[in-house]
């Protein structure tokens, strides 16, 4: 657990630790920097606090185990590499809660380890229109309601 005095996460802070099997970040951290948990092969669940705003380079890069992730409202940037983990058979889903974009990159998923990105309904088509969005546009399916 991320403590609530923490406000960043800096680059590598937890790369390549294999006992790190979850992480709950506060809403106190408002970046996360270059590869913090990238390579972490056992990570399998991350909670995401509500002040983050951005997710940099590979932050969850190469993390095997880790499925699904759910990116809150307040995120406005999102590196390249960063979001791309699972595997070829295990494919992750992502799911976003903003009604508008992120800013990515042309790299930020692999869609060679990619499910689904869902967002929120009535938002497809704002995603697959946005910038860097429609390379993904595919993997794009709106939510039939938030639970």
């Amino acid at each position: 657990v991320i403590p609530n005095d923490v406000i960043v996460i800096h680059g590598y802070a937890f790369q390549l630790y294999k006992y790190l099997k979850s992480v709950v970040i506060s809403d106190s951290v408002t970046k996360i920097y270059t590869q913090a948990f990238a390579y972490c092969k056992n990570l399998s669940n991350v909670i995401l606090g509500n002040g983050l705003i951005m997710l940099s380079y590979g932050v969850f890069m190469e993390c095997d185990s880790l499925k699904n992730i759910t990116i809150p409202q307040s995120v406005t940037d999102i590196g390249a590499a960063a979001l791309s983990f699972g595997t070829s058979t295990n494919k992750a889903t992502i799911t976003m809660l903003s009604t508008t974009p992120p800013n990515i990159q042309s790299s930020t998923f692999n869609t060679y380890r990619l499910n689904k990105i869902i967002v929120p309904k009535g938002t497809g088509d704002t995603y697959k229109a946005a910038t860097n969005w429609s390379a993904f546009a595919d993997y794009i399916e709106e939510v039939a309601e938030w639970l």
